[in-house]
């Protein structure tokens, strides 16, 4: 993997079939994987990240998250680019509603090809020159 590698440490990562480059959480209903007690579905992207980069004890750098919407998803998307123009890979978060109006997080960590693949497919890749 080719960046983000304190997110990498965090948590075990398994990767998405058929996507090279892409991974997501081990989560199951049975077994969450918790943050504080807290299920990692229900945590903002920001505070995953700040949280992972947390545990690398160096100081956790500023990090921007992006909440963008795709004409490819129904869900918005937030994102977190490493490095310049995503040289460092990143993190994309699907944010689901529930009906009963909460918000599910499915937090994916992705190398520099597979997050420059990814959000060129759902057309929001000009989030890599911001």
């Amino acid at each position: 993997m080719d960046g983000g590698r304190g997110v990498r440490e965090f948590a075990t990562w398994k990767m998405i079939r058929n996507c090279p480059g892409r991974y997501v959480i081990k989560n199951k209903k049975s077994t969450p994987f918790l943050i504080d007690g807290v299920p990692v579905t229900s945590i903002d992207t920001g505070d995953v990240v700040r949280q992972a980069l947390g545990t690398t004890g160096r100081e956790v750098p500023t990090i921007v998250v992006h909440d963008l919407e795709s004409p490819r998803c129904v869900d918005r998307v937030n994102v977190v680019v490493f490095g310049a123009e995503g040289c460092g890979g990143g993190v994309i978060t699907y944010c689901k509603q529930e009906q009963d109006g909460n918000a599910i997080y499915v937090h994916t960590l992705n190398t520099a090809s597979g997050l420059c693949r990814k959000l060129g497919g759902l057309q929001i890749d000009h989030v890599l020159k911001l």
